[in-house]
């Protein structure tokens, strides 16, 4: 660098006093940077990394997740003084066919029972379905469902509501965490952020 200076101070030039008076300058610098530079190299080197209390993310634990079995739909039901009549006994599947619920008060015949709604498990009413059957929501009232049966947790994803009862499907176990509101007589192509979210229903009055 400072001989680079040096010759374009002589091309420059060309007077001896003035490449002396350069070479002297350029000496000079030589020297300064013989102390200047190692320490910029010191300075512009990474500093080590310091470790904190918080885990960087190749130190942050797997995380294990532990399902707990759900109890029984019918368990649920008996529990809040309803039963359940399933069509399927046990997961169902697209090849089984249509899975029948009847929710109703263990006093009451089952004569005054009435389709209520019917669930499908692909949006635009595909795959396979679940039908719901109830009092009649006008004259009896609200109805519960604290868990639906075997394989159809978070499962729905299209539904038609009949004209007896509104419904509200919650995402969590016995009508806790959030809910939709269906309101009666309607159809419901895709739940879309409800999708494969559905654990228990409440059916209520229009």
């Amino acid at each position: 660098m400072s001989m680079w200076r040096c010759e374009r101070c002589v091309h420059r030039v060309g007077s001896r006093a003035v490449l002396e008076s350069a070479q002297r300058r350029a000496n000079r610098v030589n020297r300064r940077m013989d102390v200047v530079v190692p320490q910029s190299e010191e300075m512009s080197a990474p500093p080590a990394r310091r470790r904190t209390g918080s885990a960087g993310p190749s130190d942050t634990p797997r995380r294990t997740m532990a399902f707990t079995p759900f109890r029984s739909s019918a368990a649920l039901a008996i529990a809040a003084g309803l039963a359940l009549v399933l069509g399927i006994p046990g997961p169902a599947t697209a090849a089984d066919g249509p899975a029948v619920l009847e929710v109703r008060t263990e006093a009451r015949n089952m004569d005054d029972m009435v389709h209520v709604a019917t669930a499908w498990e692909h949006t635009f009413y595909g795959g396979a379905h679940i039908s719901f059957y109830a009092r009649d929501c006008r004259t009896a009232g609200s109805q519960i469902l604290d868990s639906l049966p075997p394989g159809w947790n978070d499962r729905l994803s299209s539904m038609q509501v009949y004209s007896q009862c509104s419904v509200r499907l919650y995402r969590e176990l016995n009508r806790q965490g959030p809910y939709v509101w269906l309101h009666a007589g309607k159809r419901i192509p895709d739940l879309w952020a409800d999708n494969d979210l559905t654990s228990s229903m409440l059916f209520m009055a229009p």
